[in-house]
């Protein structure tokens, strides 16, 4: 049996925009605004906001997930925007984060215990 572990990058990117935080979150938050500076067509889906602060989403390149957390700081006269994209170190990780309530809690639970029966009977 060959278990493949993916190594979590993670990648951080800063930069200064001569904007206000404001500003920025609507260039980077809405559709249309990452649609303008995203050249990816990948669909993403978002896990938390906080608006205009913060905002973490999870998207996909064929099986591998990622997340993408954008962080936004005040500065003197503009925002610093910091980008961290990281991968799971578990697939099941990113299932977690797009299942909510009962039902997900359920698929996860059952998708773990089958993995560890499929690992015990190796």
């Amino acid at each position: 049996m060959v278990v493949k572990e993916s190594i979590a990058m993670p990648a951080r990117t800063e930069i200064e925009i001569d904007a206000t935080p404001e500003e920025v979150w609507d260039a980077l938050a809405t559709e249309e605004g990452r649609e303008a500076w995203l050249d990816d067509d990948r669909e993403v889906h978002v896990e938390a906001v906080d608006a205009p602060r913060r905002m973490v989403w999870w998207w996909w390149e064929g099986d591998q997930a990622s997340r993408v957390e954008i962080r936004l700081e005040p500065a003197v006269s503009s925002t610093r925007v910091i980008v961290t994209e990281s991968v799971p170190a578990f697939p099941l990780v990113a299932l977690a984060g797009m299942l909510t309530g009962v039902a997900g809690r359920r698929a996860l639970a059952g998708a773990a215990h089958g993995a560890s029966r499929a690992l015990a009977a190796a």
